[in-house]
């Protein structure tokens, strides 16, 4: 008796072990998109999403979170801008998913901010640059990278379409956008990233995922 009971503890503690690593492995966060020092110029203000890249390195793979973005400045550029997410609704049309608040780079720098957006698998990962002045340094020209684009430079009444607005966008080829953004699991699928924000992961709340 002492003998199956032992076995059958040992058993236990193997199958949990064993579906820690499993949920672990699932949930593991992932960074969609890249950040590459800019080279060449956008005329702003405008929205410049990626809708389509290289092994869809710029699309959400799986439903989840993002919970942190990043954008990489040139040495010239300066002004506001945050992470704006769309999901295709046919043809040159986009949705907007979510947005980040503005956020102001610091020159030369890797430059890193939290959000918090939930997204679907085929989301699609863009900018909003605000400003007006200038062109600025926000993409360098790649092969097998397309993007859609509105901008005030194209005459287009809205470039800065809130969450669930829908727009028609001007493609805009072998352009690939310096952005890179961390998704992470939801599993209780209460808006909150499993892995660094959701404080009670398995129970949805409000106040942190409790």
């Amino acid at each position: 008796m002492t003998r199956t009971v032992r076995l059958a503890s040992l058993l236990a503690t193997a199958a949990a072990l064993a579906l820690c690593a499993s949920a672990s492995s699932a949930g593991a966060a992932v960074t969609i998109g890249s950040t590459f020092t800019p080279t060449d110029l956008f005329g702003g203000p405008g929205t410049l999403i990626q809708s389509s890249s290289q092994a869809n390195s710029y699309t959400v793979p799986t439903n989840g979170v993002i919970t942190s973005w990043s954008f990489e400045a040139a040495a010239d550029f300066f002004p506001p801008l945050k992470l704006k997410v769309v999901r295709p609704a046919g043809g040159d049309d986009f949705t907007t998913v979510g947005e980040s608040q503005l956020e102001t780079p610091h020159a030369s720098s890797l430059n890193a901010w939290p959000t918090r957006i939930s997204v679907r698998a085929g989301d699609l990962l863009g900018n909003f640059y605000s400003d007006s002045t200038a062109g600025l340094r926000l993409l360098v020209t790649a092969s097998g990278f397309n993007a859609h684009q509105l901008c005030f430079e194209c005459g287009d009444p809205v470039f800065d379409p809130p969450a669930g607005t829908t727009a028609t966008y001007t493609p805009a080829f072998d352009v690939q956008i310096d952005v890179s953004a961390v998704l992470e699991s939801d599993a209780d699928q209460d808006g909150f990233g499993d892995e660094s924000q959701d404080k009670c992961v398995g129970t949805p709340g409000t106040a942190n995922g409790c």
